[in-house]
């Protein structure tokens, strides 16, 4: 695992790539608890994100993972239960995500290109945009 994200003292997401599951690919995993850590639960996950490298979650229960693959970040509402593929334009690679709002997001990385790319989203990952960078 490679990220981990606490919203309370008892709920926390983490990610990372499973290497054991994967055979010869590797494929992300995401994992979260709701009693501080005692046990966790596999989440089943979007396809199209083959790692997985950070997460954020807000107090709200918004979360936000980012990785690698034709959907390079996931969304979820619920605390980490369920999540969904969000659209981000230009497939990048993303290495960190932050939420320092309620809704408010903003995914670090590089492109296609391998060009430094920022990602930020206002609505809760319904939309991201891309900021520019000088």
């Amino acid at each position: 695992l490679s990220g981990v994200s606490c919203y309370s003292l008892t709920r926390c997401v983490a990610v990372g790539i499973d290497f054991t599951h994967a055979g010869q690919r590797e494929v992300g995993v995401l994992v979260s608890t709701n009693n501080g850590g005692v046990t966790w639960i596999r989440r089943h996950i979007p396809t199209g994100l083959d790692d997985l490298t950070s997460v954020a979650c807000t107090p709200a229960g918004l979360c936000e993972a980012a990785g690698l693959g034709s959907t390079a970040i996931i969304g979820s509402t619920d605390g980490g239960l369920t999540w969904t593929a969000q659209v981000v334009s230009g497939s990048p690679y993303l290495l960190g995500v932050a939420c320092p709002g309620r809704r408010t997001c903003e995914a670090v990385g590089q492109d296609a290109d391998g060009d430094v790319a920022i990602y930020r989203t206002t609505d809760g990952g319904r939309n991201w945009h891309r900021q520019r960078v000088p």
